[in-house]
């Protein structure tokens, strides 16, 4: 695919992207894999992907078993032999195990081998650490902070220990520390980098400085603990990776991560069932309708447990955040709301046509009743991409980021246009959902530090309708 695009200088924020050519609507306009990529740690126990390129592991009737609890991410491996594949499945990825038996899994000895050497796994894999050292190990110590704290500090350890990486191996060939550094952190210029207190928005119920000022200690805090893991210090490396540039990277994730939510291939094969584009025997109707059950409990067990935990009912800021999602929304979810609605307009037409296996009705009731997420989850994570990261919001957007995961690459975003686009005109991308009242939009817009002045907005405030 010929480049379409260019980075510049955007009148509208900093650095943009816009287009090169006439790319016309419906156009494929970049594929990009994510340069760093956080998956959820609830989803990590039922998701099983390749920690490099993210492709789901193993055939789908194992990835049944993942959700159904009756085989783990750390014996997938040596389980895989135990699972067949499931008819109209092509093919599956074969799983790989991290070398020191973490817990980390991969479809490729090549994706193994990059996750260990260049993004710098080999700096954070807890497999060489005997029970005796668990207790006191500052990596054992750093992820329990993390799990703890805040899941962004996970992701920020694994940009860190990919710039050791690399800046071991520019050094060790006579690059000066000032220059390799350069090089290095190049992927990660161009971005706003604010610090992360100046960077976050301070949320309800908390008193803006009293806010900073524990951020600043959580950036401090986690800061020691990494910079004892990498031995940055020991290194060189503390004056150029410091706790400010800590600070600021997660200032720029906090304003440029995306967040993902990717289809499974099991939730698609499920669902070309369910709809009826694919016909499938009884045995495997009743596998997977068996397997649905299983994991409705598992879920229903898990609730219980919480509810039993944490009491019945929830705090205060626990429903302001759920009210705010409810009121601002975004694309991802629309696109989930409409295709269970395809999904079941398509199920209603495959019941119309006849008699159905009995199996394949409880498992549409199922899915139906919970929905096809609840039952068959998504991966889900929040991603860094270097190109778009970097295009600009508009509430009247020219493009759209789908997610895929293909055989071959893994998880990628695909760029689409949603109209025409001229040469030189900047590609605009909504970060929230375009669709939802002027109010609405300006108040979820607030969590990205600016004020749209996009060509709606302005039409919008001009006519009087209030924020």
């Amino acid at each position: 695919m010929s480049q379409k695009y260019s980075v510049y200088n955007s009148p509208l924020h900093a650095v943009g992207v816009r287009a090169d050519v006439s790319i016309p609507q419906g156009d494929v306009v970049l594929q990009e894999k994510p340069f760093h990529f956080l998956q959820t740690l609830p989803n990590r126990k039922s998701v099983a992907v390749c920690t490099t390129c993210l492709k789901c592991l193993g055939p789908l009737s194992m990835q049944l078993g993942v959700l159904q609890g009756t085989v783990s991410k750390q014996n997938l491996k040596e389980e895989i032999g135990n699972f067949m594949l499931l008819p109209n499945e092509s093919s599956s990825c074969q799983v790989v195990s991290c070398s020191c038996n973490c817990g980390e899994v991969y479809c490729s000895e090549q994706c193994r081998e990059h996750h260990w050497s260049v993004k710098g796994h080999k700096f954070l894999c807890t497999g060489l650490i005997t029970e005796d050292e668990a207790d006191d190990h500052p990596l054992i110590n750093f992820k329990i902070h993390a799990m703890t704290t805040n899941e962004i500090f996970l992701m920020v350890a694994d940009v860190f220990a990919s710039m050791c990486c690399h800046l071991d191996s520019l050094v060790s060939t006579g690059v000066e520390l000032n220059v390799a550094f350069d090089i290095v952190a190049r992927p990660l210029s161009g971005y706003v980098r604010e610090l992360w207190w100046d960077a976050a928005i301070t949320p309800k119920g908390y008193k803006p400085l009293a806010f900073k000022k524990s951020l600043k200690t959580l950036v401090k805090d986690t800061y020691e603990l990494l910079s004892e893991v990498l031995q940055l210090e020991e290194r060189g490396y503390s004056v150029l990776l410091s706790e400010e540039y800590m600070s600021r990277t997660i200032g720029m994730f906090e304003q440029n991560n995306v967040g993902v939510q990717m289809k499974t291939p099991l939730a698609e094969y499920v669902e070309n069932i369910v709809s009826g584009a694919m016909t499938a025997d009884a045995p495997t109707l009743a596998f997977i309708a068996d397997a649905a059950t299983q994991i409705l409990d598992n879920i229903e067990d898990d609730d219980m447990c919480l509810d039993e935990d944490c009491g019945e009912g929830e705090g205060e800021e626990d429903d302001e955040e759920e009210e705010e999602e409810e009121e601002t929304g975004s694309d991802m979810e629309d696109e989930n709301t409409a295709e269970q609605s395809e999904t079941s307009a398509a199920m209603e037409t495959s019941l119309a046509a006849g008699p159905v296996d009995e199996n394949l009705t409880a498992l549409r009731e199922l899915i139906d009743e919970q929905g096809m997420d609840t039952l068959f989850p998504p991966l889900d994570g929040t991603a860094f991409y270097a190109l778009i990261c970097r295009i600009n919001h508009s509430c009247d957007p020219n493009v759209r980021v789908v997610y895929v995961n293909s055989p071959e690459f893994g998880l990628q975003a695909t760029l689409i246009a949603l109209r025409p686009i001229q040469p030189g005109e900047e590609l605009l991308q909504s970060y929230i959902d375009q669709f939802q009242p002027f109010a609405v939009r300006q108040k979820a817009l607030k969590d990205y530090g600016f004020q749209c002045e996009c060509t709606k907005c302005v039409a919008e405030r001009g006519a009087g309708v209030k924020a």
